[in-house]
């Protein structure tokens, strides 16, 4: 899944969102944490399971260039508990003002873009199964 930098240099990215009883279908937009958004219990009740784990973001360098394209794959992990489907939401901000950096690409499947506020959204589409293990990625 690409992101492709727009001409400012990122400062940072925002980027938040793991939720082991994930909204099922698309993920609706603003809930990643990032200033100005609501977080992922806005849509989520939690469900009681106790479930923890990490979510490991791999493909963006500490220094990003800007007009380059990178390929970003994120994986969801659980340390605990026993979670049945896990989703994501990431949205990617200049650090300096919080508005939208970069460009977001759906190259794979199970995950879509929106856009809200000025804002470009990537997340699941729907959420994944974890089956017998314990993780998915996009």
């Amino acid at each position: 899944m690409p992101f492709r930098s727009k001409k400012h240099a990122i400062g940072a990215f925002i980027i938040v969102a793991i939720l082991f009883l994930s909204f099922s279908g698309q993920h609706p937009a603003g809930n990643t944490g990032a200033p100005g958004d609501g977080i992922c219990s806005n849509c989520h009740g939690g469900g009681g399971g106790g479930f923890d784990g990490d979510i490991d973001i791999s493909g963006i360098p500490s220094t990003v260039t800007p007009n380059t394209t990178y390929n970003v794959t994120m994986t969801l992990n659980a340390s605990t508990g026993s979670p049945v489907r896990g989703g994501f939401q990431v949205v990617a901000l200049q650090h300096a003002n919080d508005n939208n950096a970069g460009d977001w690409t759906n190259n794979g499947g199970g995950s879509s873009l929106l856009t809200q506020g000025g804002r470009e959204y990537f997340g699941h589409n729907p959420a994944q199964f974890f089956g017998a293990g314990t993780s998915v990625s996009w």
